[in-house]
């Protein structure tokens, strides 16, 4: 059994060192490769007990390869300078409300609770802009850019700091709201992130091609950049780590944070995986990132405190 779990285990890490995920059925696996790893511990300890000379190779392979994959998630990848403690900040809220979310009151006093300076929504439909307008919380956000449609694919960003320009993007086939922000840096580009769901081959292709787009955006920003939502991609996804070597640092990594898990969060059981991300260019550090609470969605928001370094961080 434990060499039958292990040859499997191996030939899913080829696939994972291949960067072979182009199925649909390959991605959702690799959404739970970190806990997909942990039998080899099991293989490993039975192995080195039994005096098991080969096994012991195989899983121990295995336990590097997870080790391996677990630093980036627990090891704070970009230290705070004294720059960025002394630096202006902006504090940010991300959340995927759930499109047939009707209960937003906990959700928009989560919003006021963080004091946030810039707001990125997902799944933000007609009846959820009614329950924000009602609220009078939009009132509070001067500047604003928001995608209307009726499916969950609706998204908005709000703003306390000004726009000095806002736009719908197309960016791999999705419309993502886009704004410049003045800032003490200067322009500052950000973006409202809703990618479709890999979960057929139909889908998977959007998926990828819009991670793929989303690269070439990162690629040539001509400014800073925080890309903030709902990427429905984790870190053990390589299109999703494309768009990071294309540019940008993850804030929950950056923190050593990288598990603290956004998805499924309506559940009776923890979430298991991060799909929510915040991404910044190295202009912008984030000095503190946690999770809110879900309120009514099956996403947990992002609160998160951004320092604006700019060219010398």
């Amino acid at each position: 059994m434990a060499w039958v779990g292990c040859l499997s285990l191996v030939g899913f890490v080829g696939l994972r060192l291949a960067n072979h995920d182009h199925r649909a059925s390959i991605t959702l696996i690799e959404a739970v490769t970190l806990y997909l790893l942990f039998p080899a511990w099991v293989a490993f300890g039975f192995a080195l007990g039994s005096r098991r000379r080969f096994l012991a190779v195989v899983s121990g392979f295995l336990v590097i390869t997870h080790l391996v994959l677990l630093y980036p998630e627990m090891h704070a990848g970009l230290s705070i300078s004294s720059a960025a403690r002394t630096a202006p900040s902006i504090r940010v809220f991300s959340a995927n409300l759930l499109a047939n979310n009707r209960d937003l009151t906990d959700m928009i006093e989560q919003i006021r609770e963080a004091h946030a300076d810039l707001v990125f929504l997902q799944e933000y439909d007609r009846p959820n802009r009614h329950a924000f307008e009602d609220s009078g919380v939009l009132n509070e956000y001067p500047y604003q850019i928001e995608f209307r449609q009726p499916s969950p694919y609706g998204s908005i960003i709000l703003s306390k700091v000004p726009f000095i320009d806002s736009s719908l993007s197309k960016i791999g086939g999705v419309v993502m709201p886009t704004a410049v922000l003045s800032t003490p840096i200067g322009p500052v580009t950000v973006l409202c992130v809703h990618l479709n769901r890999p979960y057929d081959e139909a889908q998977h292709a959007g998926w990828a091609r819009e991670l793929a787009a989303l690269a070439d955006f990162v690629r040539t920003r001509t400014t800073p950049l925080i890309v903030a939502g709902d990427f429905n991609s984790t870190t053990s996804h390589h299109p999703f780590r494309d768009v990071l070597a294309a540019g940008v640092i993850d804030a929950f990594r950056a923190r050593g944070k990288g598990l603290s898990n956004s998805w499924p969060a309506d559940e009776w059981f923890p979430p298991l995986i991060r799909i929510d991300h915040l991404l910044t260019t190295r202009e912008i550090v984030v000095t503190d990132i946690h999770n809110g609470k879900a309120d009514g969605s099956d996403h947990l928001p992002m609160v998160a405190n951004l320092a604006l370094v700019g060219s010398s961080a």
